[in-house]
């Protein structure tokens, strides 16, 4: 399944130590389209998580990927069938206190209250941190 990593038992608390030793790395990718090229797994290959931001358009993609490390992965505009729809719009994932907002389409970007100091600038200084991943 691939779902957010904060949801994943022990993931967090051992992501949280790597943060504060400076050595976690977290792979990102989007707009595969269906073709996972050897110097995208090369560069992957390492990562301690990987976020996929859509447009994966087959499957097997994220399997490939999760032989490197635990995906997380939201849905593109070419993501279709079954398989897709069990992927979120948009997911927030926490990593060390770096909260990373995920989505593909920034259209689509909705105001939940954990995204909404994404948008509010005033609030720079005392919201937590947030990456905002499209």
């Amino acid at each position: 399944d691939f779902l957010p990593c904060s949801r994943k038992t022990g993931m967090k608390a051992e992501l949280q130590a790597k943060t504060i030793l400076n050595t976690v790395k977290i792979g990102v990718i989007s707009d595969t389209h269906g073709l996972l090229r050897p110097e995208a797994v090369a560069v992957m290959r390492g990562s301690d998580f990987i976020i996929h931001a859509g447009d994966i358009e087959e499957p097997i993609i994220l399997e490939q990927l999760a032989k490197l490390a635990p995906v997380t992965a939201v849905r593109g505009n070419v993501d279709r069938g079954p398989w897709a729809k069990k992927l979120p719009v948009s997911t927030v994932l926490e990593a060390g206190g770096v909260s990373i907002y995920v989505i593909h389409n920034l259209l689509e970007l909705d105001l939940k209250p954990e995204a909404r100091s994404l948008l509010n600038p005033s609030c720079a200084s005392s919201c937590p941190l947030w990456l905002l991943l499209f």
